[in-house]
Formats: structure tokens, sequence, C-alpha cells
């Protein structure tokens, strides 16, 4: 089991973007095939040896903790971010207060389906960064990454206005080294007692990543979709899933 990596998966948030289409549950219990997309986290995270998991509710919180309350194969805890309704800043700082020492950090988006080895590559490389999707342009809706010179250097939904070695969007998947943990969680609180409490918190990232270097590992060509429309939900169905059944369909942990 890979017991040094421990993954932060962030589950609060309130879907409005999915009203009418989905009210009244927490977008990660949305279903691809037979299965919720909270139970295809967790068939990718044993398939990789990943046992230690911190899910971070708000919204709905008892439909995902009584879930993973019949989970017994891998330690899970669940922590309540009771401001829910203010920006994922506040989810990652509640996520990042719960984290053991000494172990390297792996936030996620709980609101994406992919393929294993979308996941894969950002496990097996040891370090801090992100994965990006160097196929994806810049529309104003995706949160962007900008490579510059093997760092990355920006993450925001409008950075064209730069030229850069590579650019492309983020997964939502973020590996962080075990002494940074710290600094991270610093830069968080500074950005909360500056009123950024609405803030998503890539905008501490942001500012984490002009003093500590960071890579990106291209997934370009990988099978993905993060979910925050309705259309993203057909997308997922028709284009996304079918492809994954064809790439990770033979092991049968994620079928």
């Amino acid at each position: 089991m890979n017991n040094q990596l421990h993954v932060v998966l962030l589950a609060a948030g309130i879907s409005r973007r999915l009203a009418p289409y989905w009210t009244g549950h927490p977008k990660c219990l949305l279903k691809f095939g037979d299965k919720t997309l909270l139970e295809h986290h967790l068939d990718r995270f044993r398939i990789l040896g990943l046992s230690q998991i911190t899910v971070v509710t708000g919204y709905e919180s008892e439909q995902i903790t009584s879930r993973l309350a019949s989970v017994s194969d891998l330690c899970i805890q669940s922590v309540f971010n009771p401001q829910f309704r203010e920006g994922s800043i506040i989810s990652l700082a509640t996520g990042l207060a719960h984290m053991p020492t000494g172990t390297d950090i792996l936030t996620m988006d709980a609101d994406v389906l992919y393929e294993t080895e979308v996941l894969r590559r950002i496990v097996e490389k040891p370090g801090t960064g992100f994965l990006i999707d160097e196929t994806q342009q810049e529309t104003g809706e995706e949160m962007m990454l900008g490579v510059r010179g093997g760092r990355v250097l920006a993450i925001a939904r409008s950075i064209s206005n730069e030229k850069w070695d590579l650019m492309g969007e983020t997964v939502g998947f973020f590996r962080l080294e075990c002494r940074y943990v710290g600094i991270l969680r610093d830069r968080i609180q500074a950005l909360i007692e500056l009123g950024q409490r609405g803030a998503e918190y890539e905008a501490a990232l942001q500012v984490f990543i002009q003093d500590h270097a960071a890579w990106a590992v291209a997934v370009g060509g990988l099978a993905w979709t993060e979910i925050d429309f309705a259309e993203d939900v057909k997308k997922a169905n028709d284009l996304i899933f079918p492809k994954i059944l064809a790439r990770d369909g033979k092991n049968r942990n994620v079928i």
C-alpha cells in the first residue's frame, strides 16, 4: 500500500451549477454506470494502494458519511466543513488541519471522473505538482495552469495573456510534499485573514507556487472530465465513461 501518501478528497460543495438537474445530493453521489462518483474514486485508490483517505464533507454530509460507513478495507476519516457555503479554500483548510505529520498529501476534487492512469501519473511521481491536460484550451471556465522552465507559475481561469512553455487545464489534483503542508496552511490562513473566505482554493496554491517549485505532469489524451454542469454529466456518460470502461474495464474493481 502507498502509505506515505494521504488523500484529501474535497466533497463539500453545493453543486449550484448542476441545478435543477441535480439537487438535494452531493455531486460525488452522481452515478456513472452502476457506481457513484465517490465509489469510482475509492476503486482507484484501492488499485493504486492509497489506503489513507480524508473526505471533506459539507452539503448534505450525512449522505456521504452513510456511504463511507460500510467501507472497511480503507482507512477513511470524514471531516465536516461547516462553512461549506463559502469558498473551497475553507474546505482545503479543513482537510489539511486533520493531516498526520510525515506524509505527502494528494488533494483531489471529488467531482472528477477519470481512468486509473490519470491518477497513477501523480501518485507515482514524487515531489510537489499538478496534473495538466495540455489539449484543453482556455475559455474562462476551466482552471488553467501555466508552465515555464518546467515549473508551474500560474493557476487561474485566465492566463492566456502571458507566453507559456506549456498551458492547459488542471485536473483538480495537487500533490504536496509533507515538508510544505504547514507552509500551505499558513498561506491559506493568511488569505482568510485578508477577507478571502469566499475564494477558491487555487488562490492559495497560486501564492504557494510563487515561492515553491511545482511540476506539471501531462495527461492529454487520457479519459477524464470535471462535472460542473448538466452538459458535463452528458459528456461523462456518452464519451468519457465508455472510454474508461474500455481502458479500465478488465479490472473487476473498476467496472
